[in-house]
């Protein structure tokens, strides 16, 4: 470690150490008693030999949620052994902000285990050192995830700290999103497109005006422009959405337009009100990659989709996005589809032609289905070639292939 970085993490433990020990001794006695139990838990976990006995144990485990400093400093040694990963799954169950604190000293002793590997690293990396080092990474990111969930800005500066190693850099960007400091989004801002995985995404609205701004400025790079449009955040506020669509829909940047609409149909997959059909027709037509806007429409169908769709699965460059156009027409039982779908039966992509016999049957019913196979369907006219062994009465020369 960089002599720098040791004394970063030192100050931070001794500023975290002495606002633990401002918290005073209140309950100390009741904390202590905790953190022996659950010591002994683990001990007992370690040697158990009976399965009745560990099922017993892990039970008592999983209904634990840790609710004292003294339950932390146990977790944290935990995380060192065997059973790390029951320790790492009880430290993401704390919700009480009294125990930042505690948490942060934590985190300090993992922070200075982690190197600053990169993905080619692991690839180089024997299966023994593999699993150690996700071991130490998973010590850190459990961390940084509670963080993120906590809100807390006395975490702000340890989770700056992870910023500098790059398997953890996503995670740590992210939960400073989750905790929202303005100051800390315009560091990262500056950080966006200079290094890998910086997320600022996740700082929701507060992002986006920034974004929307630099993107929209003439002067702004097509690299820095590019690097911004991956970071447009999706939303549910109506005043935002406005901005979103109309970047999709009107930004003279196809990448930007695709990445808008993107943002919104992802929150539309949930909220269908978010994406209003006029605008998910729109933007499904002038869309690069269709295949999330289908999907959204698949879910939260509006009679006016169907041309689209049925247009997007006679077209369509993506045979997942056709597959999609498929299986949409086929939930909603789009009936005019039938001929697309039937012209489908016959697509180059076996999981489209699937997706189509599938529409087929749902829009037509079971019955009528089994009686259009065997009178209109048995035929070459329908069957894609690579298909027709699966019919050997119907084609016998496909026989023994």
């Amino acid at each position: 470690m960089l002599k720098n970085e040791g004394s970063v993490l030192l100050c931070l433990l001794v500023s975290v150490t002495m606002s633990w020990m401002a918290l005073g001794c209140s309950g100390c006695a009741t904390g202590q008693k905790r953190g022996e139990q659950l010591k002994q838990l683990f001990a007992e976990l370690k040697g158990a030999q009976e399965q009745q006995k560990l099922e017993e144990l892990m039970k008592a485990l999983k209904m634990t949620v840790p609710t004292t400093a003294e339950e932390i400093k146990v977790l944290g040694q935990e995380m060192e052994g065997q059973a790390y990963a029951q320790a790492q799954e009880l430290m993401s169950k704390v919700t009480d902000k009294t125990l930042v604190p505690a948490m942060l000293e934590v985190y300090v002793n993992k922070l200075t285990q982690v190197r600053r590997w990169s993905d080619k690293d692991l690839q180089g990396m024997t299966e023994a050192e593999v699993r150690e080092t996700h071991k130490k990474l998973g010590n850190a990111e459990v961390l940084i995830t509670v963080f993120g969930e906590l809100k807390d800005p006395r975490t702000i500066a340890a989770l700056k700290e992870a910023l500098d190693y790059e398997l953890l850099r996503y995670q740590a960007s992210t939960a400073l999103g989750q905790i929202g400091d303005e100051k800390t989004l315009d560091e990262l801002m500056q950080r966006v497109g200079k290094e890998k995985d910086i997320n600022v995404a996740s700082f929701g609205d507060k992002a986006l005006t920034k974004i929307v701004n630099e993107i929209n400025d003439p002067n702004t790079s097509p690299q820095r422009r590019g690097a911004l449009t991956q970071q447009i955040p999706a939303s549910t506020k109506p005043e935002t959405v406005a901005v979103l669509k109309d970047l999709a829909l009107n930004s003279p940047y196809d990448k930007v337009r695709d990445r808008a609409g993107l943002a919104l149909v992802n929150s539309a997959v949930l909220d269908g009100k978010i994406a209003d059909p006029e605008f998910m027709v729109k933007w499904v037509e002038m869309a690069k990659d269709r295949y999330w806007g289908v999907t959204t429409m698949r879910i939260h169908w509006d009679p006016s989709y169907a041309p689209i769709v049925i247009k997007i699965l006679r077209e369509d460059s993506s045979f997942a996005t056709r597959g999609e156009a498929a299986n949409a027409l086929g939930v909603n039982k789009v009936a005019e589809a039938v001929p697309a779908l039937e012209q489908a039966l016959l697509d180059d992509d076996g999981g489209v032609r699937s997706s189509a016999w599938g529409a087929l049957e749902s829009i037509l019913g079971h019955e009528k289905f089994i009686e259009e196979c065997e009178n209109k369907y048995n035929s070459a006219k329908y069957i894609h070639p690579k298909d027709r062994h699966l019919f050997p009465d119907l084609f016998p020369q496909t026989k023994n292939k």
